[in-house]
């Protein structure tokens, strides 16, 4: 199930259409001067709109299958660190480096990250587009910490006999790792893209679908009065304004 914003971009799509719909039965009554109220021209918005809420769709079920590899992938990690750091700071190594080494595997196995949960937190994280985005960043930072681990490591003359353990292992899985990363970031492109153009379409103001949508409801108030039965009708198909400045202004 997809997060309550994602959901509510869907809404106010298909609110738009039972607009346009309700407004078409209006017939010769509903005659806008604004070229933005034309039906046609809001048929043409709703249809841009909708295909680029499917695209975005599209482009995050094309996602999940490598983020749940990634995921998968990740799952021994930290208790690979864990091992590592235990058997690190018996080591006979200098004090100062193992302390130096356990403040990078807390970072590795996120100890002090702040993790989104609650009622805001979408039910399927690959289906939020805002969650994918962050999520990839915490899995960059993750493997970039394990690769400082690693050369820490390095330095010190890490040569345990525990073969999972030694250096060429845990290199080894960095790399796999990080491609895993660097496939989930070409990825992301087309769905930034896609989240994007979805959100100008439905949140740039004025020209945008909500607005447009507020702006017909004022219309047909004009036509028939605020209490008239057809005025509720439109009056009651809600909208809810779900804009994000860092995508509206690019």
């Amino acid at each position: 199930m997809a997060s309550n914003s994602e959901t509510g971009h869907a809404v106010n799509i298909a609110n738009f259409k039972e607009m346009i719909d309700t407004c078409t039965s209006f017939a010769g009554d509903y005659q806008p001067t604004n070229p933005l109220l034309n039906l046609g021209t809001m048929n043409t918005q709703w249809s841009a709109a909708n295909t680029a809420h499917e695209t975005l769709s599209n482009a995050l079920f094309t996602a999940k299958g490598p983020i749940n590899a990634r995921g998968l992938a990740h799952e021994p990690l930290d208790k690979l660190i864990t091992r590592t750091i235990n058997g690190f700071a018996v080591s006979g190594v200098d004090h100062a480096i193992v302390s130096d080494a356990k403040t990078l595997a807390n970072d590795i196995r996120g100890f002090n990250a702040h993790k989104p949960k609650g009622p805001n937190a979408p039910d399927d994280p690959a289906g939020d587009p805002e969650w994918v985005s962050q999520s990839h960043q915490s899995y960059v930072q993750r493997v970039d910490h394990f690769n400082n681990f690693i050369n820490l490591l390095t330095g010190a003359g890490w040569a345990p006999n525990e073969l999972d353990l030694q250096l060429s292992a845990l290199t080894a899985l960095y790399a796999t790792l990080k491609g895993l990363n660097d496939n989930i970031g070409n990825i992301l492109v087309p769905i930034k893209n896609a989240m994007i153009t979805r959100d100008q379409l439905l949140y740039t103001e004025t020209t945008g679908m909500v607005d447009v949508a507020l702006d017909c409801k004022k219309y047909v108030k004009s036509v028939y009065g605020g209490t008239n039965v057809k005025s509720r009708l439109v009056d009651q198909i809600k909208f809810k304004n779900l804009k994000r400045k860092d995508i509206l202004h690019q």
